[in-house]
């Protein structure tokens, strides 16, 4: 039953069909090369689309109020400030870490001073007792 549809599948193939076939494949490879080469401009213009189509909405109800340009001015100010406020407080959170992060640091370090052998050169150090003090106050 599956053999007539083989035969029948090798007789109409022909040497037009085979080079459309293959035709076809070039200029699927071709697009995808494209599409890489170009990907990243093309992720940016897709992205500013997107967002100047949602930003499209606020700018229409504004527009019942105001003109044009200043509608358009008072929702670029307000995703402006709204984008600053967000990057705010990632900064603000990375801060934080990156303050506990020190701050162990150079605990860390103090202790080693403090409680291993130095060096004579650095035996100076080790006799200051107020070092150690700030260090343990953090």
């Amino acid at each position: 039953m599956n053999e007539p549809n083989i035969k029948r599948f090798w007789e109409n193939l022909n040497n037009a069909k085979l080079i459309r076939y293959l035709l076809l494949f070039a200029l699927g490879w071709a697009i995808i090369q494209v599409l890489a080469y170009f990907g990243t401009v093309l992720i940016v213009f897709i992205f500013a689309g997107v967002l100047a189509f949602l930003l499209s909405y606020p700018v229409k109800w504004i527009e019942h109020f105001l003109p044009h340009t200043v509608a358009v001015t008072i929702v670029f100010l307000f995703s402006l400030l709204f984008n600053l406020q967000n990057q705010s407080e990632q900064k603000v959170t990375n801060l934080k870490r990156l303050f506990t992060y020190y701050k162990d640091a150079i605990y860390r370090v103090f202790i080693s001073i403090f409680f291993y052998e130095l060096p004579p050169s650095y035996s100076p150090i080790r006799h200051n007792r107020i070092i150690k003090i700030c260090i343990c106050s953090l």
